[in-house]
């Protein structure tokens, strides 16, 4: 008898897992208001009492939707701090994790259904906009890390967090979400990511890490 109850937690996970699925793909690509319970239950091959049972409701669906996407997020953006590594370096490591989501046509479409219903909706904003800061923790664990090193001079590694995620952000992540225009070329990209960090780094770089990061990087190169 004991053996069924792991078999049924893992039925019931596979099937959270399909329907979290099934309802990203929904709203993606019928908008969330046009996306039933009935539609995202067929997809995910369950009924939909199965869906009610794990969500609730549909509002509680599109939360577990975008926090499942946001912790993919988190995790790609865990980076370590690396002492033999040039400063530079890590950040356009971090910066290339977070663009990752523009080359992923399920996350775009997701955020472009979103921003519709965040507006007519700010009470389904709120938790979202929690968890998207949450995601950028990351960053601030590293700064404070890069800050102890002596490599980075960062009081505030949660405000200096949001200024560098807004640098990159602001020119490659929000012009992608509205469509204004097509999407940089790579080297457009790897040149506005460099800008920023330049930019970053004119502001929290520590007197001597340029001279070392100009040695980490030629060390790299040779």
């Amino acid at each position: 008898m004991t053996g069924d109850k792991p078999r049924r937690e893992t039925r019931s996970a596979r099937k959270r897992a399909a329907i979290i699925e099934a309802a990203a793909a929904a709203f993606r690509d019928e908008g969330y208001e046009a996306a039933s319970m009935d539609r995202i239950a067929a997809l995910a091959g369950v009924s939909k009492r199965t869906v009610y049972n794990h969500f609730g409701s549909k509002d509680a669906l599109l939360g577990v939707v975008f926090e499942h996407f946001l912790a993919q997020v988190t995790a790609r953006t865990r980076i370590p701090w690396d002492p033999s590594r040039s400063v530079s370096e890590q950040l356009r490591e971090f910066a290339a994790a977070k663009l990752a989501m523009i080359d992923d046509p399920l996350w775009m479409g997701l955020m472009r259904m979103a921003l519709g219903v965040f507006i007519q909706r700010p009470e389904l904003a709120e938790q979202t906009a929690m968890s998207a800061s949450a995601s950028d923790d990351g960053l601030a664990v590293w700064l404070r890390m890069a800050h102890g090193a002596g490599r980075l001079q960062v009081e505030d590694p949660g405000r200096a967090s949001s200024q560098f995620w807004a640098l990159i952000k602001g020119e490659l992540f929000w012009p992608s979400i509205f469509s204004l225009g097509a999407a940089p070329p790579d080297e457009r990209r790897a040149a506005i990511v460099d800008a920023a960090i330049e930019l970053f780094l004119c502001r929290y770089g520590a007197p001597a890490e340029s001279a070392s990061d100009e040695q980490l990087t030629d060390r790299g190169a040779s």
